[in-house]
């Protein structure tokens, strides 16, 4: 009686053991890759934080993001022994003094985007964010609009008058 098995041949087997290695080598670049790139993302946030308490009344910092115009800028949010809730705007620039904003000398966030919700009824909000632009203190309204527009609305934060506001067409679906 003969026995049926198949047996491979060797050149089918270095093919699998090369497509196996080529497999693993993707994988652990692809993951050194990707922590590489957040990394990248909140990289200088513990310098920040610690440039933040110790030159203000910050007991503590719930927040950092970064803003760009025509010059970078990490906004830092917290809260102070008071319990006060400050908004800082800590330039890139390690000689600039640093931008302290007072959330109850402000409009609110919510204020912001209830305004925003009445202007704009079939808009889709994407985020609210502090903003600095030409050292004017504002609130970035980022939104699709009703055409499907990209949308960056630049309001004031002291009485939420239009400062600036840019649309963006989409070329391809």
């Amino acid at each position: 009686m003969r026995n049926n098995e198949k047996v491979l041949p060797s050149w089918t087997k270095w093919i699998i053991v090369a497509i196996i290695l080529i497999l693993i080598a993707s994988t652990i670049f692809l993951t050194i890759l990707y922590n590489d790139i957040q990394d990248t993302k909140t990289e200088g946030y513990q310098q920040v934080e610690e440039r933040v308490l110790n030159n203000t009344d910050l007991s503590s910092v719930t927040t950092i993001e970064t803003f760009q115009s025509e010059a970078f800028f990490w906004i830092a949010r917290g809260t102070t022994e008071a319990d006060e809730r400050l908004i800082v705007f800590v330039p890139e620039d390690q000689e600039s003094d640093l931008i302290i904003v007072n959330e109850a000398e402000v409009l609110l966030e919510e204020t912001i985007k209830n305004g925003w919700k009445e202007n704009c009824n079939n808009c889709d909000l994407v985020e609210i964010n502090p903003a600095i632009v030409n050292n004017k203190l504002l609130w970035e309204i980022i939104y699709y609009d009703e055409s499907d527009r990209y949308v960056l609305e630049y309001v004031s934060m002291s009485d939420g008058e239009k400062y600036e506001e840019l649309r963006f067409k989409k070329m391809f679906d």
